[in-house]
């Protein structure tokens, strides 16, 4: 995510979300999740970072739309959109990404996955329910440079990223 939108979304996060048991994810920790695999065997997360640094990939347009609790612990994220035509289907892309991974189209068909592209703004300790957050979320429009698969370490500090494969993302 370009540093100018994750600076934005940082500052309001902590504006608005911060609170006894509410942990804000730093700037430098804001990333768009595509998909989120939750844990994976080494062999499918190997050919997941192989394709990954493979596909050709496209600029993604993108803009903040209404924030929402996500998952099962307290994970407050922001949804994302396309801004434009550059990421119809994007899901259907993802899912072809996913699905030719050896051994990743049973964790698509076991209901792993959470869908839907957003980004993580905060983590409270216990339950959030999406009533609870502001209405009004920060609007914010940016383009993003690359396409990474991570691994992510959750720690009581916050999680800790690790790239696994990253690509660079085309113009036009």
């Amino acid at each position: 995510m370009a540093s100018e939108a994750a600076l934005r979304l940082a500052e309001w996060s902590a504006r608005m979300l911060a609170r006894e048991g509410v942990r804000v994810v730093p700037a430098e920790n804001l990333h768009l999740t595509l998909w989120f695999l939750g844990q994976t065997e080494d062999e499918v997360t190997a050919a997941l970072a192989e394709r990954v640094a493979a596909r050709p990939w496209h600029t993604i347009r993108a803009r903040t739309a209404a924030l929402a609790a996500m998952g099962r612990g307290g994970a407050i994220s922001l949804r994302i959109l396309a801004s434009d035509e550059g990421w119809s289907g994007g899901e259907a892309w993802v899912a072809s990404v996913l699905g030719g991974a050896a051994g990743a189209g049973a964790y698509m068909r076991a209901g792993w996955l959470v869908r839907g592209a957003h980004v993580t703004l905060a983590r409270a300790k216990a339950a959030v329910s999406s009533r609870d957050l502001p209405m009004a979320p920060v609007q914010v429009r940016f383009n993003l440079a690359r396409a990474c698969l991570f691994e992510s370490e959750l720690s009581p500090g916050g999680s800790r990223y690790r790239v696994l494969a990253e690509a660079p993302l085309a113009t036009g």
